[in-house]
C-alpha cells in the first residue's frame, strides 16, 4: 500500500498568455477549470495560484503552442 507522503500531488495546469501587453493565466486541464468555475473567473491571479497550491495541488505551467508564421 503506497504511503501518503510518497503520493504525487494533483496537478492544475495553466497557460500564461500575453493579452494586450498584460500577462494572463488561463486554466488548461480539468482540475484547473474546476477552480476557475469555483472562482467565477476565466483567468487566475497569482493569489489564486497560491491558494490552489495551499490546497495541496501542484500548479504547472504549460508552454504555449505557437504556429510558424
Amino acid at each position: 500500500m503506497p504511503n501518503e507522503s510518497t503520493k504525487a500531488a494533483p496537478v492544475a495546469q495553466v497557460e500564461v498568455r500575453s493579452v494586450y501587453g498584460n500577462l494572463t493565466i488561463y486554466p488548461i486541464n480539468e482540475q484547473a477549470k474546476l477552480f476557475a468555475k469555483l472562482t467565477g473567473k476565466k483567468t487566475f491571479s497569482h493569489a489564486d495560484l497560491c491558494t490552489i497550491e495551499a490546497l495541496g495541488f501542484t500548479v504547472e505551467e504549460v508552454a504555449t503552442k505557437k504556429l510558424a508564421a
